[in-house]
């Protein structure tokens, strides 16, 4: 794949952006099980202890939330448990933070070798 120079920037920035919290977190589908029981798709950043998606119907802080996560490129889904731990407001609607709960060993280890294979993408990709 060829690479401009801004396009090799602005990756950089959107991964130091990702990773300040001293985490890294990439994009993926994540589908939230909604009040009505159905599985609802948001799009959203996906890390180890948790994720963030955006929505226009915002869960409230504290509520348990069940998140069945697609790792693209593997053909592997993990369905988690967590808890909102922070809802914030913008413009163009809300950004949902949620902390994972009780994740089974299985479930920890399919995550971190996902984001370990997305980490060694996006470091081949700025070295290009």
């Amino acid at each position: 794949m060829f690479l401009t120079g801004k396009v090799r920037v602005a990756m950089q920035r959107a991964r130091q952006a990702a990773g300040k919290a001293g985490e890294e977190r990439f994009d993926l589908p994540l589908f939230v099980r909604g009040p009505g029981g159905r599985f609802e798709r948001h799009y959203g950043t996906l890390s180890l202890e948790g994720c963030r998606y955006r929505t226009c119907h915002p869960p409230r802080a504290g509520e348990p939330v069940e998140i069945r996560l697609v790792l693209i490129g593997t053909g592997l889904q993990a369905r988690v448990q967590g808890r909102v731990s922070r809802v914030d407001a913008d413009a163009s609607g809300w950004t949902v933070t949620v902390r994972f709960e009780d994740l089974t060993d299985t479930t920890r280890q399919t995550i971190v070798h996902w984001l370990q294979l997305l980490s060694r993408v996006y470091r081949k990709t700025l070295a290009a």
